[in-house]
């Protein structure tokens, strides 16, 4: 009976951790829509919110840790941890540990999915203004036809592409 009130915190911090996960992962979709939109204050702004909710995330994943750890510093894995608690608390421990698990590693794709069509894109860009400013080897010209030495790395196009 001595392992309650470990069980009820430890089932109150992952239940905390999965609803902070998911507000995390709707705010990735945001971003990424945002992101194809081209709507950048509001994926600013969902990127701050992530933030905010990922320090809260961690703050309560040390707190696991340190409850843990308190109880038995040499079984800091959870399933190991657990093992010592009555059957049907173990169980329902595993299972929301586990599903926060999936929800971190789902959030985790959508995160790596984002990442990837950024670096895709920039490249993208990159290439074509590599191609734009290669033929003229960093030399520019006014429009009376005298040469000019300009930074292209300051180039700005105005248009879309």
């Amino acid at each position: 009976m001595k392992k309650q009130a470990p069980v009820v915190e430890i089932k109150t911090c992952l239940k905390k951790q999965t609803e902070i996960v998911d507000q995390i992962y709707d705010l990735q979709k945001a971003i990424y829509n945002s992101v194809m939109e081209r709507e950048w204050m509001e994926s600013e702004k969902a990127l701050q919110k992530v933030k905010d909710l990922s320090t809260q995330f961690m703050d309560l994943d040390k707190n696991l840790y340190e409850m843990m750890k308190a109880q038995n510093p040499k079984h800091i894995d959870f399933f190991e941890y657990t093992k010592s608690f009555p059957e049907e608390e173990k169980n329902e421990l595993n299972d929301l540990y586990k599903s926060l698990q999936k929800k971190l590693l789902e959030s985790k794709i959508e995160n790596d999915s984002l990442s990837n069509y950024v670096t895709h894109a920039q490249s993208l860009v990159q290439g074509m203004v590599d191609i734009i400013t290669e033929d003229r080897n960093g030399k520019c010209y006014t429009p009376n036809g005298q040469r000019v030495s300009v930074d292209l790395s300051n180039i700005v196009l105005d248009k879309s592409f």
